[in-house]
């Protein structure tokens, strides 16, 4: 540090007779005010002499380039040896009345610099924190008050709902269609009949419809009869609620289905309550036709690219279908399962194909299932896609195994 002006050595000489070292524009001024060859540090006349000043160490002067130094315009640190030329040419200060000129001056079609990006995400940031609410910024952009909607002018709202509509897709990367379904899940229940009331009276005659589909499944879950189904048609009307008809629910459940499904009632033993058993009338519903419920499974996943072989372990050539039967609920149910697909013991994977609701003993079994017996049989001597068809019965399973090849 120069003893004279007390800061960074800058140029540095060094008084030999006294071992000063101080800036060379400092020694330079300080002869100039006191007229006199004068040692500014020791006050001595030695500096008649030119030998008396020199230049400091090489030692001094690596110490001197080695420092950080911050810019007095720009702030940034620099070398002090290239603080010099960073004034000079590098440093990129620009007066703030002049940035700010600059900004304002700039037209509102071009994009934002990233000194105007910089700038504006701080003041947004500094306005959400001061704003009462918190997730809320609210800008002035003219003398003007805002005004309900469902008072503001038909210009102004189309405005307003675009505005929202592209935040949307923003906020949203796109889908704006899950942000939106989102937003009225948010709703509260009094807020979602006030809207759907608005957008009746907006669009005339606003109405949700019930598919098809769906109707047949809620039906299905809920055990609900045709009749109670017609009855719970003309309640959910007077709500502006469509149902699908029962017409199309009969068609599409007998596409489910099938029309070849068979219900009889069939003598099955009974546990009674006293011990031994009783026989008694009970429904039975199965599929008669077996080989042609496989062909359309086996269809229906060959068109849908679900056939696999399980990288060799089933041969190339064969496909193999699981008999058994399961005991739950108090229903018994005989399934069959294609094992030629990625999940073959999955739910959506075991097609039922005859069902009863009794005791799975061997008299009931034999009762139920006796027809599939020779139809197991004869899909030896069955082809489906040019490829010949024949069982075996693995030994050591209680089901038996029909292997297609």
């Amino acid at each position: 540090m120069c003893p004279l002006c007390l800061e960074v050595l800058n140029s540095p000489i060094e008084l030999v007779t006294c071992g000063s070292i101080v800036c060379s524009k400092c020694c330079c001024s300080w002869l100039e005010v006191r007229h006199e060859l004068v040692c500014p540090c020791c006050y001595e006349d030695h500096l008649k002499d030119a030998a008396t000043i020199r230049p400091p160490c090489s030692l001094v002067l690596d110490t001197l380039s080695n420092i950080s130094v911050a810019c007095c315009r720009c702030k940034n640190k620099v070398p002090l040896s290239d603080l010099i030329p960073h004034l000079q040419s590098s440093c990129q200060y620009v007066p703030v009345e002049g940035v700010l000129q600059e900004i304002l001056d700039n037209p509102v079609t071009e994009p934002l610099s990233p000194v105007e990006s910089a700038l504006q995400s701080h003041f947004v940031r500094r306005s959400l924190l001061l704003s009462p609410k918190k997730d809320v910024l609210v800008v002035k952009t003219s003398g003007k008050a805002l005004v309900p909607t469902s008072s503001a002018s038909h210009k102004t709202v189309k405005k307003r709902t675009k505005s929202l509509s592209d935040l949307r897709s923003v906020v949203s990367a796109g889908d704006t269609i899950t942000q939106l379904s989102r937003e009225v899940d948010s709703c509260t229940p009094e807020e979602r009949a006030k809207l759907l009331e608005v957008i009746s009276s907006q669009t005339g005659d606003f109405r949700v419809s019930i598919s098809t589909k769906d109707a047949l499944a809620m039906k299905t879950e809920l055990n609900i009869s045709w009749n109670k189904l017609r009855a719970m048609r003309r309640w959910l009307q007077m709500w502006k609620i469509d149902m699908s008809s029962e017409s199309h629910m009969r068609v599409r459940a007998n596409d489910l289905i099938g029309s070849n499904i068979h219900a009889e009632m069939v003598p099955l033993s009974f546990q009674h309550k006293d011990g031994g058993e009783v026989i008694k009338q009970a429904p039975i519903a199965s599929i008669p036709h077996l080989w042609d419920r496989i062909v359309t499974v086996l269809e229906q996943n060959q068109s849908n690219g679900k056939l696999t072989w399980h990288n060799g372990v089933i041969p190339s050539e064969e496909i193999w279908i699981k008999l058994g039967g399961d005991k739950g609920g108090g229903t018994f149910k005989f399934c069959f399962q294609i094992l030629n697909v990625a999940a073959p013991n999955s739910t959506d994977c075991t097609n039922v194909i005859s069902l009863f609701e009794a005791a799975d003993s061997l008299t009931n079994l034999r009762i139920c299932l006796g027809q599939y017996i020779q139809q197991v049989a004869d899909i030896c001597t069955r082809i489906w896609s040019l490829v010949q068809v024949y069982s075996k019965q693995n030994a050591e399973q209680s089901s038996p195994f029909v292997m297609i090849t």
